[in-house]
């Protein structure tokens, strides 16, 4: 796929906190941070911040916001360079917290919260919003990564897709549950998923090759790419390629893995709009989610990062 724009789904960004803790704390309740990062977060989001890492600029995120935590988030957006343009609600956008234990690399709680919820009017209201976006833009694609605030549902996304694909606006997908299954309704240029959400929604294992280029075919999905963890992925194309890419010997890493399979997909989509082929595109989305894992929070790398990653990624027609 490859287009001159992409107009970029951000349907339930968050206001990160990250609090970093260096030693052990002395009470097993009562943990104090030693730094804290304070960043937006969302799938939409991180896509977007890697393509700004990777010098794309020819994008626009479409975030949904609310409350006095939507200002700040869409404060933050733009100073951090993330193009955006919001569609207001009412109800309050979502703060995030994580907490970090340096001593030993791990998290040691997450809570996220659930985020707005729209009213069937505000649902209604965001999908004729992107609507227009992507009237106002006939050559771009269409984004679709992550999950949506409630009350967006199932049915507004088969609007919306149904739209841009008969409007001719090519669609990726990176998304789970009830979305996946609803979308491959569609001929989508690009369904990006990893290993159990496919095979859950589908009942396929990705090892099961002939099936899913039947599956693929049968659903007039252009590039199925379907990814296991740091292990790689494997690529159906429409060209009738199935490409493996492994991932050997990588780097140290801080063992984090949130925004991975984000950035996996905007270098995928970058690659494809700069020209690469086949295997140099899953090469280059490989790159990417190595170096997400180089240091703590999502999508927060850079450019020389991820082509320190390169050497790190094999692949080889199947």
């Amino acid at each position: 796929m490859a287009a001159d724009d992409m107009v970029i789904l951000n349907m339930n960004p968050g206001w990160d906190h990250w609090l970093f803790v260096k030693t052990p704390p002395p009470f097993e309740n009562i943990v104090r941070a030693d730094s804290l990062i304070k960043m937006v977060s969302g799938k939409g989001t991180n896509v977007a911040r890697v393509l700004n890492t990777l010098r794309f600029t020819h994008y626009r995120c479409i975030s949904l916001i609310g409350g006095e935590v939507g200002s700040l988030i869409e404060n933050d957006l733009a100073h951090e360079g993330i193009l955006s343009q919001s569609f207001k609600v009412k109800d309050e956008s979502r703060i995030n917290f994580c907490v970090i234990r340096e001593y030993d690399h791990n998290a040691l709680q997450l809570f996220n919260e659930p985020g707005p919820i729209l009213t069937s009017e505000e649902a209604a209201g965001y999908v004729g919003f992107v609507r227009k976006v992507l009237n106002q833009s006939p050559s771009s694609s269409l984004v679709i990564s992550g999950s949506a605030a409630r009350g967006l549902t199932a049915r507004h996304l088969n609007e919306l897709v149904g739209y841009a694909v008969a409007d001719g606006h090519p669609v990726c997908a990176d998304i789970g549950g009830e979305w996946l299954k609803n979308i491959v309704s569609f001929p989508i240029s690009v369904l990006k998923v990893n290993r159990e959400e496919f095979q859950l929604a589908f009942g396929i294992d990705m090892d099961s090759q002939i099936e899913v280029e039947s599956f693929r075919q049968a659903h007039g999905i252009g590039t199925i790419i379907i990814t296991d963890g740091g292990k790689g992925c494997i690529g159906w194309n429409s060209r009738g390629q199935i490409v493996k890419a492994s991932v050997s010997d990588p780097p140290h890493s801080v063992g984090f893995t949130a925004g991975c399979g984000d950035s996996f997909l905007a270098g995928y989509l970058v690659a494809c709009s700069r020209g690469l082929d086949f295997h140099g595109g899953l090469v280059y989305a490989n790159a990417c989610g190595i170096a997400n894992t180089l240091s703590f929070g999502p999508a927060s790398f850079t450019l020389s990062e991820v082509e320190s990653c390169l050497p790190y990624v094999q692949v080889e027609n199947q």
